[in-house]
């Protein structure tokens, strides 16, 4: 049996849990921890390829409440394209928020580049200055998972020498 993110308290310790076989999970085969990823099923430059993150980098449950910060190294390992998505936890459906979507993505325009090529990506309630093109919004009272998608993944993807930062809460 698998446990997916409870719900969680003010205080950001789980309330309950649900109890779901692995094989029925919705996402099961497609949510992999950022630092496991799925094994070599496509070549390089072809298919897709996911990850997900439920953690911050202290080990805690991401919570709609707070801030939080991922950093894309420079040039992102994709033929085609790459994006985050936002799920919540409990629904396992994207979150409803005043945002079309609940994504980013290099499809987006006006996303923020840095100027090494490098990307970083805010979560949260509401977005840092200056950086409402890199910005997730979240929902407050929610635990919530991301899941990074790559189109045409290349071989740092797969070889690992190219990984996306631990997600770090912002105080």
């Amino acid at each position: 049996m698998s446990t997916s993110p409870p719900p969680l308290t003010k205080e950001g310790t789980p309330l309950g849990t649900t109890h779901v076989l692995p094989r029925t999970h919705p996402t099961f085969g497609a949510r992999q921890p950022l630092l496991r990823r799925r094994t070599r099923l496509d070549e390089p430059g072809a298919g897709s390829q996911y990850a997900y993150a439920e953690h911050d980098a202290d080990s805690n449950y991401l919570e709609g409440r707070k801030n939080y910060k991922l950093h894309l190294p420079p040039n992102i390992p994709v033929n085609r394209f790459w994006s985050f998505l936002v799920y919540d936890s409990q629904t396992r459906s994207m979150f409803q928020t005043d945002q079309q979507f609940p994504s980013i993505g290099s499809q987006r325009k006006g996303i923020v580049i840095n100027l090494d090529r490098s990307v970083d990506v805010y979560f949260g309630l509401k977005p840092p200055p200056g950086k409402e093109s890199t910005w997730v919004q979240t929902v407050p009272g929610k635990a919530w998972w991301l899941m990074l998608r790559l189109y045409g993944p290349l071989e740092p993807w797969f070889d690992k020498p190219w990984r996306p930062s631990e997600i770090e809460l912002v105080k």
